[in-house]
């Protein structure tokens, strides 16, 4: 069966694949401000798994002083590519945007799916990891772990959605008690039901098995707020399933908005520097809104 699933999807692949990155604007940013921190934030003493460590790539404020009395807040960024690629580069770019607004910023690798050992469920853990892992070393990075932001694109996107709904799926043997939940939620052009494309069978899962981790058919009231970006003519991850979905989290009680993109597409995220303009300046206006800055 798995082997059937990866055959199907691989067939299907040019149209249910998020992305393979905003590789142009990517080079520039590396080109002009440098490689970023790199650590390892999660390993594994185990056969079962092909990466056997995941890193994340830490872009610091300027002026950053890891003994300065007011901690930093901090976005937590996770990249598209379907569940099955992509890396921390991809999110360079808005790393470098919250960089620039005061955050500490950090872009995270997490296990990609593999048909076999991998699945969206392993996806989810390793955001839980990552969130945790920004919580455990808080006073090292100098971290404000009130308020920490998670920030995903396309698969990214379901990723922190599903980690802040989801705190359950858990890695084995870590501490439940340190929360994995950030405080709030950003997504882009997010997957939030697998209805649709037989997006299901992307993250390795089963009709039955991905509703453990389909944000649309598990909304209750205490979420943390989540704020989607998505644009309006995107072929790929359905904008109108970005709207039922906000309305189903405000319905419940939870603080959610949708901003649109006009003409927005799926790679407006990444090729479209007007579009990607736009987003920025919503994301500067709600953090203000909000007074996460000033």
């Amino acid at each position: 069966m798995k082997l059937l699933k990866m055959l199907i999807l691989i067939s299907a692949l040019p149209f249910i694949s998020c992305t393979k990155g905003p590789s142009s604007l990517v080079n520039k940013i590396v080109s002009d401000s440098g490689v970023p921190e790199k650590r390892v934030y999660k390993e594994f003493h185990s056969d079962k798994f092909a990466m056997d460590k995941l890193e994340v790539h830490i872009f610091y404020p300027e002026g950053y002083d890891a003994d300065r009395e007011e901690p930093y807040k901090v976005a937590a960024y996770f990249h598209g590519g379907g569940w099955s690629q992509g890396s921390p580069s991809e999110g360079y770019p808005y790393a470098e945007h919250f960089a620039s607004l005061g955050f500490i910023a950090l872009s995270f690798e997490y296990r990609l799916v593999d048909y076999i050992n991998v699945t969206g469920i392993e996806c989810v853990k390793d955001v839980n990891s990552a969130i945790r892992w920004l919580r455990t070393f808080n006073k090292e990075l100098n971290i404000d772990t009130d308020h920490i932001a998670a920030v995903g694109l396309s698969a990214g996107g379901h990723l922190v959605i599903a980690n802040s709904m989801f705190p359950g799926i858990i890695e084995e043997g870590e501490d439940a008690q340190i929360s994995s939940v950030p405080d709030l939620v950003w997504a882009f052009a997010p997957p939030v039901t697998f209805k649709n494309n037989n997006l299901y069978m992307a993250v390795g899962l089963d009709s039955e098995q991905v509703l453990q981790i389909c944000p649309m058919t598990n909304v209750v009231s205490g979420n943390v707020p989540v704020y989607i970006i998505h644009g309006d003519r995107d072929s790929l991850v359905y904008y109108d399933d970005s709207v039922l979905f906000v309305k189903k989290m405000q319905e419940a009680g939870n603080e959610s908005e949708l901003w649109t993109i006009r003409e927005g597409k799926h790679s407006s995220f990444w090729e479209n520097k007007e579009h990607m303009n736009y987003v920025c300046s919503v994301i500067n206006d709600q953090m203000k809104k909000i007074k996460w800055i000033e």
